[in-house]
């Protein structure tokens, strides 16, 4: 007896092995396809989604989060924030794909059926939002220049600076009220040709009483030439370009379906019903995602730029980063935004226009 039931051991434990090693096999061919697809999709190298820890630190990448937070795993305690990093990797994939926290929940549970929904899934839309980095689109040296008294920016804008018009050279003369005398050679040809030079008689000198008169070389002297208008006052009468005023600059925040609303001060309470304090702009956000949380967010305008945070909402704030993938904010830390951010599943944009 013990010797059958050693044999049928030995054979349930082989049989289980075998099954085992089949399953696991088939669970790498079919997360590697995925994720090699995935990858092609995203932008990425497919190769990686074939190599052990690779695939995972690709996957970090792909989600807008540092490949080598991989090596979280393997540390004892810190093992958690890894799992965090992969979370926001995971959700960071899911935006690209329009997906929301059931597919992060997915990908984190069941990889391979999430990698498999991305991979033969619809077309990523990230590149819509354009291949440039946001903050290529918003040059800082433009948007966030020195405000004027009602809190926003002035751009820069002086207006072109003209070279200098030569003026005349004068020799300072000891007549006509101290004004120079303009020479010959700096008279314009119009001027010159109406002068018709004439040659001065030549001066007799008296011959001395007791010496005998010595002939005197004849001297031509130059002729004299009429001066024009003096030139301070010709310069002075020659109009000035007018200095163009400034143009201020108007903020607003814009929805996808094409709504505006102005931005005309410099802290502003977004939400679905939101109820700010003295001296605030409320701005109640249409919400056809039912997201939306009575008082949301709040947008601040700082000397670096506008600031947005989270005020306690139920479904939190994103702000797009570089990479066109929605970053969540923490509540209650203020975090610049560039250009797009989500309330909930609410999109917006911050744009302005130089009046």
């Amino acid at each position: 007896m013990n010797v059958e039931q050693s044999s049928v051991d030995v054979v349930l434990l082989i049989v289980g092995g075998a099954v085992g090693l089949v399953v696991w096999t088939a669970f790498i061919l079919w997360y590697g396809l995925a994720l090699s697809r995935l990858f092609a999709r995203t932008g990425g190298e497919p190769w990686k989604a074939w190599v052990p820890i690779v695939n995972e630190a690709e996957v970090f990448a792909r989600g807008g989060q540092a490949p080598w937070a991989v090596v979280f795993f393997f540390i004892p305690v810190v093992c958690l924030w890894g799992v965090v990093l992969r979370v926001k990797a995971l959700h960071g994939l899911n935006a690209r794909f329009r997906r929301g926290a059931g597919s992060t929940v997915l990908g984190l549970l069941f990889p391979p059926i999430w990698a498999t929904a991305l991979a033969w899934g619809p077309e990523p839309v990230a590149a819509a939002h354009g291949s440039a980095p946001v903050e290529d689109a918003h040059d800082a040296a433009t948007m966030f220049l020195p405000r004027d008294a009602s809190g926003y920016t002035i751009p820069d804008e002086r207006p072109e600076q003209l070279p200098p018009t030569p003026a005349m050279q004068t020799e300072s003369g000891a007549g006509a009220g101290g004004r120079g005398i303009v020479t010959a050679s700096q008279v314009p040809r119009a001027a010159q040709a109406t002068q018709v030079p004439q040659v001065a008689p030549v001066p007799q000198v008296a011959p001395a009483p007791t010496s005998t008169p010595m002939p005197v070389p004849v001297a031509v002297q130059a002729a004299p030439v009429a001066a024009p208008v003096a030139a301070p006052e010709a310069l002075a009468g020659t109009p000035q370009p007018e200095q163009a005023a400034p143009k201020r600059v108007y903020w607003r925040v814009e929805l996808a379906d094409g709504s505006r609303f102005e931005l005309e001060r410099p802290t502003v309470i977004l939400g679905r019903a939101p109820q700010g304090d003295a001296g605030e702009q409320s701005i109640a956000v249409p919400d056809t995602t039912r997201t939306l949380s009575k008082t949301h967010a709040r947008l601040q305008f700082t000397n670096d730029g506008w600031e947005i945070i989270d005020l306690d909402s139920t479904n939190g704030v994103s702000v797009v980063d570089a990479l066109g993938q929605p970053d969540p904010l923490l509540p209650r830390v203020s975090v610049r935004v560039t250009e797009r951010f989500f309330l909930g599943e609410v999109e917006l944009r911050l744009a302005y226009d130089l009046r």
